[in-house]
């Protein structure tokens, strides 16, 4: 509707919105050579919580650890996150893993809870934790309405 008959140009704005590393990097990752063994991918349906559920445990103060795991990118993009939440690097997870608690859930969410705090799941996941991912991360938070305060930068990142 903004762009009327100009096709084009709703075209070129459109494509400056593509991170085409990001499209590349996927690109690469499911491509393979004749004989490789594809890995599995865990979909957002295996270990997800809706933000609804979310916003319910939040607000019933449960013994959870809900971490931000949003790329730096999309990070300095930002300007809040969800209350209580801790901010970590997903690229230096094996940093800071080991310090997660093993007996509490762990919520992990980045922008839109696909590709980041999915991978961020599965490694966690693999180290033993209870780990799951925001459905729709922090963008699906958002179109609920639910709370947020603003982002701080912790030593974690």
């Amino acid at each position: 509707m903004d762009f009327g008959a100009k096709a084009g140009a709703y075209v070129d704005a459109f494509m400056k919105n593509i991170h085409w590393e990001r499209v590349g990097a996927r690109f690469r990752r499911e491509v393979r050579q004749p004989g490789d063994v594809p890995s599995p991918i865990p979909t957002a349906n295996d270990h997800s919580v809706t933000p609804e559920d979310l916003r319910s445990r939040i607000e019933r103060h449960e013994d959870m650890v809900v971490l931000d795991v949003c790329l730096a990118e999309d990070l300095a993009k930002r300007s809040d996150m969800l209350p209580g939440a801790l901010i970590r690097a997903p690229e230096r997870i094996a940093d800071w893993a080991g310090e997660l608690p093993k007996n509490k859930p762990v919520v992990v969410y980045c922008v839109y809870g696909f590709q980041v705090s999915g991978d961020a799941v599965a490694e966690l996941r693999h180290r033993g934790l209870d780990a799951h991912t925001l459905s729709g991360g922090i963008a699906a938070w958002h179109a609920i309405g639910a709370p947020t305060v603003p982002l701080t930068l912790t030593e974690g990142r």
